[in-house]
């Protein structure tokens, strides 16, 4: 049965995630929506919303009010009263630009950003990109753009904002802990293209797939990556969905179905308490042994795939601690054109965990933080590839902790302040690389604990 049609038995479901991007959205937009039971005593409220909206037009002390302005300041007024930055209203022009962000590309910066905390924040930068170029971070704190505060605009005013044909320039003014104060990013926006799955192979016989997000094509692209690495004769695998700040639910739950052959993938729960549990049923590829690298600025989506593998037991998260967004928004197209994009669901992993404002925790804790932004920006820009408690944390100074030979990094293109990737290279060498699963037994798992460095 489709997932469509499954869905719609239980609620009115068509999912995206994330935050916005500077600029991104995803979405499936084919969704209608029906409107529930209504309390006649809230009509009167109604009545003193057009009693006011009359006043202005008819009273207030400028004429040249416009009424479409008046109506979508009253919407944003009632989705600011959720306190939710995730649900919002967009005009039509915004909306289509939405719609086409999924597939086609845009002109901005490629920031990916939400708000945390009522601050504006950046989930991640997409690869190779001004804003992944000029080292803005996961975390970082905007707190002006061209100068004008960021904290008197709401998430969509700041995207556009941000978003300008290619070639002209933007100012972001970026706080983070290790700032002795506010420090100016120039940026100059570029055509943000949306291939968003590159592969290499980054040792004999191990792959390293890269996903910055999920969209429409995700799923099909990882399927070529994927068939393209086990012609080149792969025995196991590394999964990147470091700074990917989500996507599609339908490409998350499909990109799993790659890596899992049985069980639960992902719960979603509705306001009502309805559920629908997505799972996996066949197998589609080899069960080779997996690490998935993940960090802060896995948001979403991502954290889907992640915590579907995690609780599977089918792989290794590796990396610091995931963003933390464990709710679902539908996309409701208005007659006017615009859409709006409410939070109506929580989603839960499959052993149950609501991983909401709370991140899922690396199986393997290694802490990539103590790179420079230059450094950081620079981990994705090859010419190849644009158990729920952490073990102890490794600092990964560049310097220390290395056994791939410099021979092998440079032969695989490997940065080597990519510590992280290196460990999990490490790991899988130290694999006889013939199991089905990393997790194949209590043995085997501390073997691959032992191999990556860390005491248990």
């Amino acid at each position: 049965m489709k997932l469509k049609s499954r869905c719609s038995s239980i609620f009115k479901l068509n999912i995206f995630i994330l935050a916005a991007a500077a600029g991104l959205f995803l979405l499936n937009p084919q969704v209608t929506a029906h409107a529930g039971s209504v309390d006649i005593s809230s009509l009167d409220s109604l009545d003193i919303v057009r009693k006011v909206f009359g006043l202005i037009k008819t009273d207030y002390i400028k004429k040249d009010i416009k009424e479409s302005d008046l109506l979508t300041g009253a919407i944003n007024g009632m989705l600011g009263s959720l306190d939710d930055p995730y649900s919002r209203y967009l005009e039509p022009q915004n909306f289509k630009d939405m719609q086409s962000d999924t597939s086609g590309e845009f002109e901005g910066v490629g920031i990916v950003i939400s708000v945390k905390n009522k601050i504006l924040t950046v989930v991640s930068p997409i690869d190779n990109t001004p804003a992944a170029r000029a080292g803005i971070k996961s975390g970082d704190k905007i707190i002006k753009i061209d100068g004008e505060d960021a904290d008197k605009m709401n998430l969509h005013d700041a995207v556009n904002r941000m978003r300008g044909k290619k070639g002209s320039n933007i100012t972001l003014t970026i706080w983070r802990p290790d700032f002795s104060e506010p420090k100016d990013f120039i940026l100059n926006r570029d055509v943000i293209p949306l291939k968003t799955v590159k592969s290499k192979i980054v040792d004999e016989n191990v792959g390293y797939v890269r996903i910055s997000q999920f969209t429409e094509t995700t799923a099909p692209d990882l399927e070529k990556e994927l068939n393209d690495l086990e012609t080149k004769g792969i025995e196991a695998l590394i999964l990147d969905l470091r700074d990917n700040p989500g996507g599609l639910l339908t490409s998350a739950i499909d990109v799993s179905r790659k890596f899992i052959d049985k069980g639960t993938i992902v719960t979603v729960k509705s306001r009502d308490g309805k559920t629908l549990n997505l799972s996996s049923y066949y197998r589609s590829h080899p069960l080779y042994p997996l690490i998935v690298l993940i960090n802060k600025g896995s948001a979403s989506s991502s954290e889907i795939v992640a915590g579907a593998i995690q609780d599977n037991k089918r792989g290794i998260l590796l990396g610091v601690k995931t963003f933390g967004k464990g709710v679902i928004q539908t996309v409701i197209p208005m007659e006017n054109n615009a859409g709006l994009i409410l939070t109506t669901a929580w989603y839960f992993t499959p052993s149950g965990r609501s991983i909401h404002n709370v991140g899922i925790d690396a199986d393997i804790t290694i802490d990539q933080s103590v790179l420079s932004s230059e450094e950081m920006a620079g981990l994705y820009d090859s010419a190849t590839v644009s158990s729920n408690s952490a073990t102890e944390i490794i600092e990964s100074k560049p310097a220390e902790n290395i056994l791939l030979s410099a021979e092998t990094l440079k032969k695989y293109d490997i940065k080597t302040g990519d510590i992280q990737l290196i460990k999990a290279i490490e790991i899988l060498r130290g694999e006889k690389l013939t199991a089905t699963t990393v997790y194949d037994s209590p043995q085997k798992n501390k073997k691959l604990i032992a191999s990556s460095g860390i005491d248990e």
